[in-house]
């Protein structure tokens, strides 16, 4: 199993809300996309991009996963994987139904 495969794993697992089915997320400007149960049957919540905690955060490329997370109307979360998993959704001010 890769490195990045187990972080998602560990990550995802240790998520508050339970498991998710878990897919690539390029296409969306993450790592990852979550869905709540089978891909071909639900929309993805969330988009996961994976935050090192010893990395820097490009704000530039972090902008533009967030524009195209919330195009696609999934919530953006950056994921740090530490000994204690941290997370930071974010998601438009208005939600997702405003025009």
């Amino acid at each position: 199993m890769s490195g990045r495969v187990s972080t998602a794993l560990t990550l995802i697992g240790n998520r508050p809300r339970g498991r998710y089915c878990i897919t690539g997320g390029s296409k969306f400007g993450a790592h990852w996309l979550l869905y709540p149960g089978d891909p071909s049957l639900y929309h993805a919540q969330f988009a996961v991009r994976l935050a090192p905690p010893d990395a820097p955060l490009d704000v530039v490329l972090l902008a533009a996963a967030q524009r195209s997370s919330h195009a696609a109307r999934k919530h953006m979360v950056l994921a740090a994987p530490c000994a204690q998993p941290f997370y930071l959704t974010l998601a438009p001010e208005a939600g997702f139904g405003g025009t």
